[in-house]
């Protein structure tokens, strides 16, 4: 008979129980679903923190960034009024936010994956205002980076740099 491999579980943060202080508690109170916190001892606390991907995308279809039934970017028409420069820093400011916010999350590739569909979003909305016919068109007026004299849009490169790292 074949026999189950046991998944490992990932550990993400390993702190002495007596050092977490009001840390712990104030991170309970913040966010008590995205925290699975495992008392293994007196002495030590494993917390695992992960991003919920579902309940961001579902904020993100409500404001009008995704389509309200598959999984993929929209135009935003609510932005197309706005100058280029304060598209892309209304993009920026939510990648910038995400990124910051989820960067110690277990399943940070998920959370770039958001990233890269609102960049993608952020294209969109161009071509829309623009009236371009291709995506094509608009990276090869505003570069790959999609930027202006005004405002760049947070780089694909840093994107995929981006480390995952806690914030205590």
């Amino acid at each position: 008979k074949k026999q189950k491999k046991k998944k490992k579980k990932k550990i993400m943060l390993v702190r002495p129980y007596s050092e977490m202080g009001g840390e712990f508690v104030e991170l309970l109170k913040l966010a008590p679903e995205l925290i699975k916190a495992e008392l293994i001892s007196s002495k030590l606390v494993i917390i695992r923190v992960s991003a919920n991907i579902k309940k961001i995308v579902r904020k993100l279809r409500i404001k009008g960034y995704f389509h309200p039934i598959k999984d993929r970017p929209l135009s935003n028409s609510n932005l197309v009024n706005n100058s280029d420069a304060e598209i892309i820093i209304k993009y920026n400011n939510i990648i910038y936010s995400i990124l910051k916010w989820f960067s110690g999350a277990a399943n940070f590739k998920g959370i770039k994956g958001i990233v890269k569909a609102l960049r993608k979003s952020c294209a969109l909305t161009l071509k829309l205002k623009h009236r371009y016919r291709s995506l094509h068109q608009v990276f090869s007026v505003y570069g790959l980076d999609i930027k202006t004299n005004e405002a760049a849009l947070y780089s694909i490169n840093n994107v995929y740099n981006c480390k995952k790292r806690f914030n205590f």
